[in-house]
Parts: C-alpha cells; sequence; structure tokens
C-alpha cells in the first residue's frame, strides 16, 4: 500500500475522520511532497493521491522557557509550543544547555544536546523535560529550537538558568548488624538512612541484598520518616535552604494492613495506559464544590460499586479541589499537604496529587462511573496561584485496587503527597512527600492483595535533613539452628560514599540472651536521659540503674537510683528511657544491672555523661499553668548567689515568698502552694544581685 520510499507515517484528525498521511518523495528546497491519505474508518479503496507544496515557514520561537525542580544532578524545563502553520504542529524540540551563557547560533550549535522528538503539538500546548546527569552546585544555561515535520526551525528560545543543588551527604545508622533469633519465627529490624548535609541537596539511592546464606526469606522495604534531621545552618539570601521530603522508586510498602505500591518503571508494573474521559458521553463534570474552586469539597458521589478501603466496603466518595479524595464527608479541603500517616484531619484518604491547587483560572474535574471502575479525572487543573497545568487521574477498581495515571504535568513537582491513608490516620502508605519523583505517562497502582512480590531492590529520594527507614523482615520458618549472614548494599550520589556495604548476620539459636544493642546518655537542663535498646531478651525482670560520681578524679559508690521493668522473652528491639534529676554540675556514670527472673545478674558497660552548670540566669515558666493548688517553679543559677522569689497580685501587692536563701549554682526548683489564694491572674518575681526576672502565673479554681 505504501512507497518503497516512505519517510514519514503521521496521524491526521479531521471532522471525526482519522487519516495516515504517507510522506515520500524529495525532502529538501522546493521539491512537492506526495502525500496518500487512507479514511481508516471508511473504505481504503476511496484512497487518493495527492501533491501539496512543503511548508517553509519556520516555526515561532520559544519565548516562555523557565527552569523548576532543581536537584542536586537534574534541573526540569517547562515551556509551552510555538504557533507552527504546519499541520501536526512542533515535531521536534531541540534542547541544548551549557555551564556558559547561550548567546548566539554558534554557542547554541556547540552546546550538549538531548532531543525530545515524536511529539504533535499545537500552539499552547505544556511541555516538560527533566536534564539529568547534571554536576553538583553548577549554574547551566539553558535553550531550545522548535522544528515541525518539514524540519523548518524556530529562532533560539529565551535562555533561562539555573544551579543544581550541593552534593548529598549519606549517613546510615549502623554500620554492620546482628540479630539473635529462636527457629520458626519472625524478626524486624531496622536502619536509618538520611541525608545529613546542611545544604540543599538531594540524595538518590538504590538498595540491594546480595551474598545471601539465607534461603529467600529475606525482604527489605522502605518507610518514610516524618521527622527530619535538624540542621543548626541556615541558608543564603541567594540560596535559601529549603525543607523538602523525600520519596520511592519503583515500589514500596507494605504498610501494616498491607498495602504496596509499584509504578510503571518497574519490572511488571502497572501499564501507563490514558484514558480521557472528559469526551465520554456519560462522564459528569463536577461544578457543585462548597467552597470555591480554588478551595473547595464536594458531597457524597457514588462510586458505582462497593470499594473496600482498609478492610471497609464504601460507596460514596467525596472529592477535593487540592488533589485528593476522601471516604469521610469533608468539611475543609485542606489545601496543605501533610505526611501520611498522621492522625490529624483529612483522614480516610487516597492522594494522587495533594497539594495546594487552583481550578478559578483553568481546568476541569470529571468522574466516570464505568460498571467495574471509578475514574476521576484532573484536566489542566493547577496550583495555587495560576501556575503550572495538571493533568492525572485516580482509578478504583471493583478488585479493590487503585491506580493512578499521570498524563502531563507541568510546574512545581516536588510539593505535594502520594498515598493512601486509613479513616484515623494511624496506618497509611506513602509513595512520596515534597520531592521529586512524578513525571509524565507515569502510572501508579496500589493493592493489598498477593499479587505482589517481595521486595529485593528499591530505592528512593531524601532531601537535605530527611531520613528513611530500612526495615528488614527475616522469617526463620524451618531454618536449622546456626549463623546466616547477607549484605546490604546501599549505592547512591554522595561523591564520597557511592558505595557502602552493611554485613547483616543472624544467628538462630534455641538461647536468646538478653543482648543490649546501644546505651546512650544526655543532660537536658538539669536532668540526664538514659537510652538503651536490646535486641533480644530471655527471661528478662528488668534493669536496676545505678549512678556513681567522680569527684577530684576518683569514683566514689555505685548507688541504686531507679529501675525499669524488662520485657520477659522477645526477639524484637525493645527500647528504654530513664531520666534523673541532677542539680549538682559534674561527672557522673551510669550502668545498668540486669535481673532474670531466676535471679540471674549481668552488667551493662558504662557510660560517662558530664553534667555541666548553666552559662547564664535564668528563671523558667512555672509548671502547671494553671494550676490548683500548687505549681513548680523551676530557675537556673550560673553561680552560688542570694536570692529570694516572690508572688504579687496583679495589682502589684506582694501576697507571697517563694523562697529567700543562699543556693549553688546549677538548676532549682521550688513548690507554692496558692490553698489561700484565689483564682485570678499573678506575678513571681525572681531577684538576686545579678539577675531580676518576672513571669505570669494563673491560678483557677
Amino acid at each position: 500500500m505504501f512507497e518503497d520510499d516512505l519517510t514519514r507515517v503521521t496521524p491526521m484528525f479531521d471532522q471525526g475522520k482519522i487519516y495516515l498521511v504517507n510522506h515520500y518523495g524529495g525532502i529538501t528546497g522546493t521539491t512537492l511532497r506526495y502525500l496518500e491519505m487512507y479514511n481508516l474508518m471508511g473504505d481504503p479503496s476511496m484512497a487518493v493521491t495527492m501533491q501539496i507544496p512543503p511548508d517553509t515557514t519556520p516555526p515561532d520561537p520559544i519565548t516562555d522557557l523557565t527552569t523548576v525542580n532543581p536537584t542536586s544532578n537534574s534541573i526540569t524545563l517547562n515551556w509551552t509550543a510555538p504557533f507552527d502553520s504546519t499541520f501536526g504542529g512542533i515535531a521536534t524540540y531541540d534542547i541544548r544547555y551549557s555551564t556558559s551563557n547561550i548567546t548566539n547560533e554558534n554557542e547554541f550549535n556547540n552546546a550538549p544536546q538531548r532531543l525530545l522528538t515524536g511529539q504533535s503539538d499545537s500552539a499552547g500546548t505544556p511541555k516538560v523535560y527533566t536534564i539529568d546527569e547534571l554536576n553538583f552546585n553548577t549554574t547551566y544555561y539553558f535553550a531550545i529550537k522548535a522544528k515541525d515535520i518539514w524540519d523548518n526551525t524556530s529562532e533560539m528560545s529565551n535562555v533561562p538558568s539555573s544551579t543544581t543543588y550541593y552534593a548529598p551527604e549519606l549517613s546510615l545508622s549502623c554500620d554492620s548488624m546482628h540479630c539473635v533469633v529462636l527457629p520458626n519465627s519472625t524478626h524486624t529490624d531496622s536502619i536509618i538512612i538520611s541525608n545529613v548535609t546542611t545544604q540543599n541537596s538531594t540524595l538518590d539511592y538504590f538498595l540491594e541484598l546480595t551474598n545471601s546464606t539465607f534461603p529467600d526469606n529475606v525482604q527489605i522495604q522502605l518507610v518514610g520518616m516524618n521527622e527530619t534531621v535538624n540542621s543548626s545552618v541556615g541558608g543564603t539570601k541567594e540560596f535559601p535552604i529549603e525543607v523538602n521530603g523525600f520519596s520511592f522508586k519503583g515500589s514500596g510498602g507494605p504498610d501494616p494492613f498491607g498495602y504496596k505500591w509499584k509504578d510503571s518503571n518497574e519490572p511488571n508494573g502497572p501499564a501507563y495506559v490514558w484514558n480521557d474521559i472528559t469526551s465520554d458521553p456519560n462522564v459528569v463534570q463536577i461544578t457543585n464544590w462548597q467552597g470555591t474552586l480554588d478551595d473547595g469539597y464536594t458531597g457524597a458521589i457514588p462510586i458505582g460499586f462497593e470499594f473496600e478501603f482498609y478492610g471497609i466496603a464504601y460507596t460514596n466518595v467525596y472529592v477535593s479541589t487540592n488533589g485528593f479524595i476522601s471516604f469521610s464527608s469533608l468539611t475543609s479541603s485542606y489545601y496543605t499537604n501533610d505526611p501520611i500517616p498522621d492522625s490529624g484531619e483529612p483522614n480516610n484518604i487516597i492522594c494522587p496529587f495533594w497539594d495546594d491547587l487552583d481550578g478559578r483560572t483553568q481546568g476541569t474535574v470529571h468522574y466516570l462511573q464505568d460498571g467495574n471502575r471509578f475514574i476521576l479525572q484532573y484536566t489542566n487543573w493547577q496550583r495555587y496561584s495560576g501556575s503550572g497545568s495538571l493533568t492525572f487521574q485516580l482509578v478504583l477498581n471493583s478488585n479493590d485496587r487503585i491506580n493512578f495515571y499521570y498524563n502531563n504535568l507541568v510546574g512545581e513537582l516536588t510539593s505535594s503527597t502520594i498515598g493512601i491513608e486509613n479513616n484515623d490516620g494511624s496506618m497509611g502508605l506513602q509513595v512520596t512527600y515534597n520531592a521529586a519523583y512524578l513525571e509524565n505517562e507515569l502510572a501508579v497502582q496500589i493493592a493489598a492483595d498477593p499479587e505482589w512480590l517481595i521486595l529485593s531492590h528499591l530505592g528512593g529520594t531524601l532531601y537535605n535533613g530527611a531520613s528513611a527507614s530500612i526495615i528488614l523482615n527475616i522469617d526463620t520458618g524451618e531454618l536449622e539452628l546456626g549463623d546466616y549472614s547477607i549484605d546490604l548494599v546501599v549505592t547512591s550520589n554522595d561523591p564520597n560514599n557511592p558505595e557502602v556495604t552493611i554485613p547483616i548476620t543472624m544467628t538462630v539459636t534455641n538461647e536468646i540472651p538478653v543482648e543490649l544493642a546501644s546505651l546512650l546518655a544526655e543532660n537536658v537542663l538539669d536532668e540526664v536521659i538514659l537510652k538503651w535498646q536490646t535486641a533480644s531478651e530471655t527471661n528478662n525482670m528488668g534493669f536496676e540503674v545505678e549512678r556513681n560520681e567522680i569527684l577530684n578524679g576518683a569514683k566514689t559508690d555505685w548507688n541504686k537510683v531507679g529501675f525499669v521493668n524488662g520485657s520477659g522473652t522477645t526477639t524484637e528491639r525493645m527500647n528504654y528511657i530513664f531520666k534523673e534529676k541532677i542539680s549538682k554540675p559534674g561527672i557522673y556514670l551510669y550502668r545498668l544491672k540486669q535481673f532474670d527472673f531466676d535471679g540471674t545478674v549481668a552488667y551493662s558497660p558504662e557510660v560517662e555523661i558530664d553534667v555541666t552548670a548553666p552559662q547564664e540566669f535564668a528563671l523558667f515558666q512555672n509548671y502547671p499553668n494553671p494550676f490548683n493548688p500548687t505549681t513548680t517553679i523551676k530557675f537556673a543559677l550560673a553561680e552560688k548567689t542570694e536570692l529570694m522569689i516572690a508572688v504579687y497580685n496583679s495589682l502589684g501587692e506582694k501576697v507571697d515568698q517563694v523562697f529567700s536563701g543562699e543556693l549553688d549554682e546549677g538548676y532549682h526548683e521550688v513548690e507554692f502552694s496558692a490553698e489561700t489564694h484565689s483564682s485570678g491572674i499573678y506575678f513571681y518575681r525572681f531577684e538576686s544581685q545579678k539577675f531580676v526576672s518576672v513571669k505570669k502565673m494563673i491560678i483557677l479554681k
């Protein structure tokens, strides 16, 4: 049917008919182009052959090229397709980038090139493309030329610039792991992976289990941590420190209920298939928002079938303008996205793109009840206020699986939450939180059925200050007594730690000792906080906490200062904490005296803590406040001093004297009783030769 010298086959759409346009003949100069057009919806015998001259008019130049979403090794470009008179519009984009400014044709042609081909863009089509494999902390300049099917080329675009983030710094909570477990049991352990640099950066990492002597019964999973690593270093005006989150690559889970997710970039992942529902005759456009198109939500929308979510069957959903649905009635649009799970509202949610979105200037939201599917589609929706263009779908299937489809996303993509959460916020599965993950033509599936395979290779992205927990699940069923080993290999874009191997060993035994994994002490104001963790316990009654003070370089006697109950027999990691007030500065030693139920005693290593004196005088807020009838007043003395603490009413009249006398340096507290005073606002005043302070207290009877 087609000529042997076929060079292009292009689809044409005209008045409901689809044609194939077969280009052949000359392709340069003014040579005529020959086109065979086949009406594919009609009779092929009606095909006609015609001659048309080539279009020699170049496309308009791109004038709105911008840069967004920088990471340590990539920068994303946004623009809109320019006008071109050729049928099919723009077919190719010639993208150039350079570490020096691109100001002329020669510099454009000599810059590194990326080609975005296979396009068919009419004027105004939003476009996005990510340039990856870039260097750390480097400023890049970008320019684009647009081409049509005749290779007519536009003039060079505007030339924006952006700077990649700094190099990340990988930190792991341990360099090796050993566990002792009983046969025919399960064991769970974890390793914290963090990006601890104090500068803007993204840590891209991958995990793999290798060199295993386990018989295929170890799996790893990633769990996002809502807490972030504290950073005391501030940013500059030109490059402020940003607080972002994390995302996982390819697949993840399970959450406590068993939900896992996998995307279309993974082997055997869900296929990306886009079905635009807006032209379906049965589609419903949502127009009756409660609130506004910026911050609105709907009443109950029937799903069309029973959908089971975290074990509960639902027949209705509630839609927010901010890119999520809930199975519970909404009272707000919740424009601030949060990490999940979280007990705060909203709960019972599915989030394909939860962010502060805004439909006031463009875009629509439609839903379609399609037999065994409920499809919700946001089309050309925007972020607040009126930026970007987002087209994506959420699909609920009658088999209780959830699908997200991302068709065309333009704009800021590192400020959203993607995932699911149950009805009280106690369980959830988070794919990403405020991090680079989304891309065009991406599909994500979430399910809790047995289809999912054990994960052995996965990874993610951590922004500076963010952490994730690597969970290892080990099943000792049918294992013989003895020792086993495996290596957890972490590869990353940290230039100083591109690959780190963590040896993991396990002993399967019938005798489980009380194995102390860690013992730490810290000083917070006038308290010593002792924290310890056990890897396993057998018949553990508890821990007696003993303290020893070092005076003039010599130890004193060990004294019992507390007792903490143990956990009996367990192969799970257990965490313990003990707090003691220390008002006198000095060097102290602590140890644990562990008791079995049969009276057997074992001692832990000693841990030393230096309790420092206050560096300045301070008066703290009383606690509790309001109070009835007693409260505690706490203060710090930088040196030995005479002082007085008195209480005054709201008229400034002295009504009580709490303390008067001399005290040594350190932290102190006194108790004040208000039994003889009526309800109201009072003031307590600390006065010494070098320090005076007044604070308010409330008596509430």
